[in-house]
């Protein structure tokens, strides 16, 4: 547990409001709960697309920290001094997968590609030699993609969405975007992409890693962990809005999210994290 005298603010009770990219609910939803079991202050959640909650904000919405599924909406608001306290901080690295509803698609004969199992996801600090698998064999998984007949494929609105951006870019580094293009079944966020998948309504899906991690029984199908070179990095940046520069809950629960305590609960969720400091 986290040392409460380092935060010694916390002997007033206060109330934070934070805006997350829905990736993210079930991690924060965690740390959360792992922040108020140690604290007296209490922390408000309002999920969304981080470019609907990057609007919100912009419109004056009463947050006083944003977690994006990016960093360009946090640089955009860290450009605007009159919204933002700070530089902010990446919280957590995200990890693509490519869910098919086809058991076949992604089989156990291709390296890398398995039945989704509870066993796969327990480490989220993934072996290099998962990712070189993956690399060896980026045109064994191509073909197949481009020799799959599927008529829908779920991905998040890119321009909402920055997992939605990396798809996009994935589709873009596997030369298959003209060929998919007419399939797009546009979801508003991650977390839609993943029910569009899980329902049997779409062939295959663009969904994040730690929505593997959080719901491995009852699933169906395979996937593609996707080697990071096929698109950007997903750098997911929290930042201090105005609202929140004076607000002790805020300011503790920030903090927090940079202990070793909560990066480890956010590894467990399918993230990877780094030592960043807040500034």
């Amino acid at each position: 547990m986290f040392l409460l005298c380092l935060w010694s603010e916390w002997s007033r009770a206060g109330h934070a409001q934070v805006a997350v990219a829905s990736n993210f609910i079930p991690t924060m939803r965690a740390l959360v709960k792992d922040f108020e079991a140690n604290s007296t202050h209490t922390i408000g959640v309002s999920f969304g697309s981080s470019g609907k909650l990057y609007a919100q904000i912009i419109h004056g919405a009463p947050f006083d920290v944003f977690f994006s599924a990016d960093q360009i909406k946090p640089l955009q608001l860290i450009a605007n001094t009159k919204l933002t306290e700070g530089e902010g901080i990446i919280y957590a690295t995200g990890r693509l997968v490519l869910w098919s509803a086809s058991a076949d698609l992604f089989s156990d004969k291709m390296p890398r590609a398995h039945s989704v199992e509870t066993s796969t996801f327990n480490n989220s600090e993934y072996p290099k030699s998962t990712l070189q698998d993956n690399e060896q064999n980026i045109h064994d998984y191509q073909k197949r993609l481009k020799g799959f007949k599927f008529s829908r494929l779920a991905i998040a609105n890119p321009r909402l969405a920055p997992y939605g951006q990396a798809s996009v870019e994935v589709l873009d580094s596997l030369a298959i975007t003209a060929q998919t293009r007419s399939s797009w079944i546009m979801a508003e966020n991650i977390s839609q992409t993943f029910q569009f998948v899980r329902s049997g309504n779409v062939d295959l899906g663009f969904i994040a890693l730690s929505q593997l991690t959080l719901n491995p029984s009852g699933l169906n199908g395979s996937y593609w962990l996707l080697p990071e070179h096929l698109h950007g990095p997903i750098l997911q940046m929290a930042v201090m809005l105005k609202r929140g520069a004076a607000n002790p809950a805020a300011q503790a629960f920030l903090r927090f999210i940079q202990t070793e305590e909560a990066r480890t609960i956010i590894r467990e969720y399918g993230y990877s994290t780094s030592s960043s400091a807040l500034k």
